[in-house]
C-alpha cells in the first residue's frame, strides 16, 4: 500500500506544475510585441508621400518614439495637421516630377491652374484642398513604387497605361476625383496581394 501512495502522489504533483507550453505562446507573444514595436519602418523621407508632408524635426522625433502606436499616431496627426494648413507649393513640382509628367499635365491632374500655383509659390504653401490633391497622388505614387518593389520608373510607366477596369482611362487620370483615387488605391491593393481578377 505505501508503494501505490507514492505513486498517486507523484501523479498529482506532475499535474500541479505549468505546462511550459503555454509560458512559451506567452514569451512569444511578448516577442511579437517586442518586434512589432521596434520594427525598421521604410524611412519617410525615401517615400514620395514622407518627402511632401514631414520635415527634418518631424522625423527626428518619429525616430525617437519606440512604440509603433505611438510612431503611427504621430505621423497621422501631423499629416491632418500639415494638410489643414496647407503643404509647401514645391510639393506639387515633386509629384510631377515622380509621375515623369509635364508641369501642364499636372495643372490639369491636381486641378490647380499655372497662374494660381505661380502664386502660391511665391506664398510658400498650398491651399487646405490643394494640399490634400497633391498629397493624394504622393500617396499613391508610395503605394504602386512598393507594388513594383520600389521601382519608381515601373510604377510611373503602370500609371500611364490605359485600363479597362477604369473605362480605358489611364490610374493617373482615374484618380482625379477622390472616389477614383480610392478605386486605384485598392486596384493597387488587390494586385500587392495577389488577387488582381
Amino acid at each position: 500500500m505505501t508503494t501505490e501512495k507514492n505513486h498517486i502522489t507523484t501523479k498529482t504533483t506532475k499535474q500541479k506544475t505549468p505546462i511550459p507550453s503555454r509560458m512559451q505562446k506567452k514569451d512569444i507573444h511578448a516577442l511579437l510585441q517586442q518586434a512589432e514595436d521596434n520594427d525598421d519602418l521604410i524611412p519617410i523621407t525615401e517615400t514620395l508621400k514622407g518627402r511632401v508632408i514631414f520635415r527634418t524635426k518631424d522625423i527626428r522625433t518619429i525616430g525617437k518614439l519606440k512604440r509603433r502606436a505611438e510612431r503611427n499616431s504621430f505621423i497621422h496627426e501631423v499629416l491632418i495637421n500639415r494638410i489643414k494648413d496647407g503643404i509647401e507649393a514645391t510639393a506639387f513640382e515633386m509629384v510631377t516630377k515622380a509621375y515623369d509628367i509635364p508641369m501642364s499635365e499636372g495643372y490639369k491632374l491636381m486641378g490647380i491652374p499655372q497662374s494660381t500655383l505661380r502664386r502660391r509659390l511665391n506664398k510658400g504653401k498650398l491651399l487646405p484642398n490643394e494640399s490634400d490633391r497633391v498629397y493624394r497622388y504622393a500617396e499613391l505614387m508610395t503605394k504602386a513604387t512598393e507594388m513594383m518593389q520600389k521601382d519608381s520608373n515601373r510604377a510611373a510607366s503602370w500609371f500611364k497605361k490605359p485600363m479597362e477596369i477604369f473605362g480605358g482611362e489611364t490610374p493617373l487620370q482615374h484618380a482625379i476625383t477622390e472616389i477614383g483615387a480610392r478605386e486605384v488605391e485598392d486596384l493597387i491593393g488587390r494586385i500587392r496581394h495577389g488577387v488582381f481578377s
